[in-house]
């Protein structure tokens, strides 16, 4: 546990990143204690996930720290902290010493393909679920051995709880049943490998009951999961293999095992982005490697059954917990995850603990009790340097996504996600220089397009869409004219890779043609985004539409769209603003000024200066006609608006003056000198008109 906390320390200061957004810091059910049982009945994601122990964890560390990334990393160091704990004593359980169960947890403490799952906040499903996992099978061990029903009950809510966090765990009661069979729990009754299958399945025979219960407790999980989502799996949409090949599929999923395996042992190159290393060719020499080392492996499970049960049951749990992110039984969003180790790799530290404990015995020989040591410090070591490593990627952004991207092969989602941080750093430092990288790494991206096994994803879209906008705001119209009109297309054809939706795409659309002076058609662009009836970019269509027929000089229309934004959201100040420009351009000023009022209270601060402006306007050519009257309700509509200035009280006062009305025209004078004490005219005209 002390390693552990060495090693995660510098994480309690890493900011959200990259799912965090959409999961956590985005996730309003998490911001009150009363949406705790609602956790429970709706989905963890949209895209059909449903992990409400996990979610339930978020509102707890929002409730203490509120959204301060630090306290939600607090929360997955401690509860590493304790699943590490819980790890020694499973060891203990299937009939490790303490040496044993001491040397593999210090494996899993350093291991370096657990900082996916401890240091981003996402990947306290993983976390969780080894925890509860752990508990599981701590309960049912106690169970076998004392014949106590509350450990067995132990066991049965440990298990919901980490079906809760994650479906990874639903093998538990699998790996329960082969550490039966193999007698790993303390029984001296006849195992698997050294009975008759009649001694062996009538020793087992009793035990079913128990296991009915544990599927009733998986049955109790489908069926909320089921009831929540409508579905088993996930969208088909957002399956990692999504649009691929069969071969593809089953090339890249046998390549996946094995790379499983290699990062168990050779925790190398760790990234987060693998959708790029997706293998089309089943005879590809990887694929043919990892066919070869599964059937090692499964050739090592039968071959230690009787010598070694405990190394084959470790074998078993590696391989069962595998399998539900193998996408073999089910397909799941991606093919291939660090974090989703978590559970599995318990089994390479367990082996390794057992393997260092052998070399170390007192029955070897000096020069293997020396070389096993020497081993055991180099592994620990080199895991421990590689973990440091991999977490000041984690608690840096901008490191993790460079990191990311200079391990080829790379999806565009790399490319999307380090440019999009790029711009925004760009933007909040003004520094165009990471503007201009921003630009070159989603044209990078952009360019993966013409790789043979390209496909069409939302990556894509996205990288086209934030380029568009990119070219935009800098200036280069035509440049994002061109992007948008690429994907426009696919707005109405495929609606599914738009996260942000089609009006967002067609709304920039419409500003950049507009830039250009192609306001007809920045006018359908803008009819079309209406049209889709969605309520997030209604009203700000609407408001487009209004300015540019503005431009076009169909005031009329202008003001008719305006009218429909502000029904639409009462609160749209800039709606109110532009509404005034337009009915000042029909001459209909006394509802321009209250619309001005309006879009002053709401926020827009450039409301005062314009009305001011605008009257002023309005004023001289009252003035010139020698329409004071005009120019005397106008001055008062201006008021309405801003604050009344000296200058203001004493042209109210010439132009009451002008009308005859002496008495009152003094009254402005004197409100002005209230105003200004100093103002030199208004002293004039006081005693002009005594």
């Amino acid at each position: 546990m002390i390693i552990a906390l060495v090693l995660y320390f510098g994480i309690l200061n890493a900011p959200f990143l990259y799912d965090d957004f959409s999961y956590v810091v985005d996730n309003t059910q998490i911001r009150e204690v009363t949406n705790a049982p609602r956790l429970w009945v709706t989905p963890y994601h949209p895209s059909g996930l449903y992990r409400p122990v996990t979610a339930t964890s978020y509102l707890i560390d929002d409730f203490f720290f509120g959204l301060d990334p630090r306290g939600f990393h607090l929360s997955n160091l401690l509860l590493y902290l304790v699943t590490i704990l819980l790890f020694s004593v499973v060891i203990r359980e299937v009939g490790g010493n303490r040496s044993e169960a001491l040397l593999a947890s210090l494996v899993f403490a350093a291991h370096p393909v657990h900082t996916e799952a401890v240091s981003w906040i996402v990947g306290r499903a993983e976390v969780l679920a080894g925890l509860f996992c752990f508990l599981g099978l701590i309960g049912w061990a106690r169970f076998r051995k004392t014949d106590q029903w509350r450990y067995l009950v132990l066991t049965c809510v440990a298990y919901f709880l980490a079906l809760g966090a994650k479906e990874i765990s639903a093998p538990l009661p699998a790996v329960l049943f082969l550490g039966e069979a193999l007698g790993v729990f303390g029984s001296s009754n006849p195992t698997l490998f050294n009975s008759s299958l009649k001694s062996w399945t009538g020793r087992l025979r009793p035990l079913l009951r128990y296991f009915l219960v544990l599927a009733a407790v998986f049955a109790l999980y489908l069926s909320l999961r089921i009831a929540v989502l409508g579905q088993f799996g996930i969208d088909q949409r957002s399956i990692g293999f999504a649009g691929d090949s069969a071969q593809t599929r089953w090339a890249s999923t046998l390549f996946g095992i094995g790379h499983y395996i290699r990062l168990c042992l050779f925790p190398t190159q760790l990234r987060i982005d693998y959708m790029g290393m997706k293998l089309g060719n089943l005879f590809d020499w990887r694929v043919i490697l990892s066919f070869g080392v599964l059937c090692v492996l499964g050739f090592l499970i039968f071959r230690f059954g009787r010598r070694a049960p405990r190394i084959t049951f470790w074998l078993g749990w590696f391989a069962l917990f595998l399998l539900p992110i193998s996408n073999l039984v089910v397909q799941i969003g991606v093919f291939l995850a660090e974090r989703f180790l978590f559970l599995p790799s318990a089994a390479a530290c367990a082996i390794f603990g057992a393997g260092f404990v052998y070399g170390l015995s007192d029955q070897r020989q000096r020069w293997i009790r020396g070389l096993t040591g020497l081993c055991l410090i180099v592994l620990l070591c080199t895991f421990s340097f590689m973990t440091i490593v991999r977490n000041r990627d984690w608690q840096d952004p901008e490191r993790f996504w460079r990191t990311a991207l200079a391990q080829p092969p790379v999806s565009q989602k790399t490319h999307h996600s380090l440019g999009v941080l790029l711009w925004n750093l760009g933007k909040e430092r003004s520094d165009p220089s990471l503007l201009d990288e921003s630009d070159r790494v989603l044209e990078a991206g952009f360019a993966l397009r013409s790789r043979p096994d390209w496909q069409l994803t939302n990556d894509h879209v996205l990288i086209v869409q934030d380029l568009a906008n990119h070219y935009r705001e800098r200036g280069h119209f035509e440049e994002a004219i061109q992007l948008y009109e690429q994907i426009i297309p696919l707005t109405q054809r495929d609606p599914a890779l738009f996260p942000l939706g089609r009006s967002s795409v067609l709304g920039n659309y419409g500003l950049a043609l507009e830039r250009v002076g192609r306001l007809e058609e920045a006018l359908s662009a803008y009819e079309q985004v209406m049209a889709t009836g969605e309520q997030e970019h209604l009203a700000g269509a609407m408001m487009k539409a209004g300015t540019t027929l503005h431009r076009m000089g169909d005031f009329e229309g202008a003001i008719q769209r305006f009218q429909e934004a502000i029904q639409v959201n009462a609160t749209f100040g800039e709606a109110y603003f532009n509404l005034a420009s337009s009915l000042f351009e029909v001459k209909r000023s006394k509802e321009a000024f209250e619309s001005l009022v309006q879009a002053r209270q709401l926020g827009v601060s450039r409301a005062r200066e314009y009305a001011r402006e605008k009257a002023q306007q309005i004023i001289n050519q009252a003035v010139v006609a020698e329409n004071f009257g005009q120019a005397q309700q106008t001055m008062e509509s201006l008021l309405t608006v801003v604050e009344e200035t000296a200058q203001d009280a004493y042209s109210q006062g010439l132009w009451t003056e002008q009308l005859g009305n002496s008495d009152m025209a003094r009254s402005h004078y004197q409100r002005a000198l209230t105003l200004d004490p100093q103002h030199s005219e208004a002293l004039s005209a006081l005693e002009r008109t005594r």
